[in-house]
């Protein structure tokens, strides 16, 4: 038979440190749990600050577009034009 929930670690309490539903909720509130969210918090705010000291260079993704209901007429060197402030084309197809 499963575990009445009495015995079972609350999941909020578990992992944030809080429960929404305090002394209404089933589960358990274990002390021991609480500070080990708290620190496990502690620690993701820690290592956050850390990476923002160092900001990683992000590899800029080519962007591909398609473009509908142009004229029959339009050429490679209309469409180079009209884009020429968006960036460098690399290929029309």
């Amino acid at each position: 038979t499963p575990a009445p929930k009495s015995e079972k670690d609350c999941i909020n309490w578990k992992s944030k440190g809080k429960c929404r539903k305090g002394d209404k909720c089933p589960y358990r509130h274990d002390p021991v749990l609480l500070q080990k969210a708290l620190e496990k918090k502690k620690r993701k705010r820690n290592d956050a600050s850390d990476s923002s000291s160092q900001p990683e260079k992000k590899k800029k993704q080519p962007l591909c577009i398609r473009v509908f209901g142009m004229a029959y007429e339009t050429t490679e060197r209309d469409i180079r034009e009209f884009f020429q402030d968006c960036g460098k084309i690399h290929d029309i197809s």
